[in-house]
C-alpha cells in the first residue's frame, strides 16, 4: 500500500502550475475586457449593498461544487491507489481537466450578468491569446518527456482528453444557462 501522501490528488508543483496557467495570463486579459454592453446605462450600485449578491454567492458555491464532483469522479476512475501508473494518469486527468475548466470559466467570467454570446465571444482578443498560451503551456508539460516527471504527468489518452473536454463543456453550459435564465427572469 502507498503512503497517504503518495496518493494526494495534486502535488504542490501541480497546484502552482494551475495557478500560473489559469490565474496569470487570463486574469490580466480579463482586466482589459470591455465589460457588459449596458454598463454605462445601469444605476450605480447601492454602497451599502454587499458586493457578494445572492447570485454571486450561488455562483461561488454551485460552480466549484460541480467542478469538484466532475474532476474527482475522473480522478477516481483511474483508481490511483492501484499503483504509480494509475496515480500519474489520475493526476494528469485532474490537472488537465482543472485547467480546461478554468480556461472555459475565464470565457464565461467576462460577464456575470449576460451569457457570453450576448457580450461578444471574440471581443476580448487578449483573453483568447491568454487562453491559447495557457493551453499551449499545458501541452508542453504533457508532451515533453523531460518535463513529465517534474510535473508528475503523462501524455493523456484520447479518453482523458474527451473527459476533460466534456467536464469543461458541462460546466460552461451550466454557467451560461444559469446566466441566461437569471437575465431573462430579471428585467435588466
Amino acid at each position: 500500500l502507498h503512503e497517504v501522501s503518495s496518493i494526494i490528488a495534486l502535488t504542490p508543483i501541480q497546484i502552482l502550475w494551475v495557478n500560473l496557467t489559469t490565474d496569470g495570463l487570463p486574469a490580466l486579459a480579463l482586466a482589459v475586457d470591455p465589460g457588459d454592453p449596458d454598463i454605462m446605462e445601469r444605476k450605480p450600485r447601492d454602497p451599502r449593498e454587499s458586493v457578494f449578491t445572492r447570485d454571486i454567492k450561488i455562483y461561488l458555491t454551485v460552480v466549484p461544487a460541480i467542478m469538484s464532483i466532475l474532476l474527482l469522479a475522473g480522478y477516481f476512475m483511474h483508481q490511483p491507489w492501484l499503483g504509480e501508473h494509475h496515480l500519474i494518469e489520475a493526476r494528469t486527468l485532474l490537472l488537465t481537466g482543472m485547467i480546461l475548466l478554468e480556461l472555459m470559466n475565464a470565457i464565461s467570467a467576462r460577464s456575470l450578468r449576460y451569457p457570453v454570446f450576448k457580450v461578444g465571444v471574440f471581443k476580448n482578443k487578449f483573453l483568447w491569446l491568454a487562453i491559447f498560451l495557457s493551453f499551449a503551456l499545458q501541452l508542453i508539460i504533457l508532451y515533453t518527456p523531460a518535463l513529465q516527471p517534474l510535473f508528475y504527468v503523462s501524455a493523456p489518452e484520447p479518453i482523458d482528453w474527451a473527459m476533460a473536454s466534456l467536464f469543461a463543456v458541462i460546466v460552461f453550459g451550466l454557467i451560461e444557462t444559469g446566466k441566461y435564465v437569471v437575465s431573462r427572469g430579471k428585467k435588466i
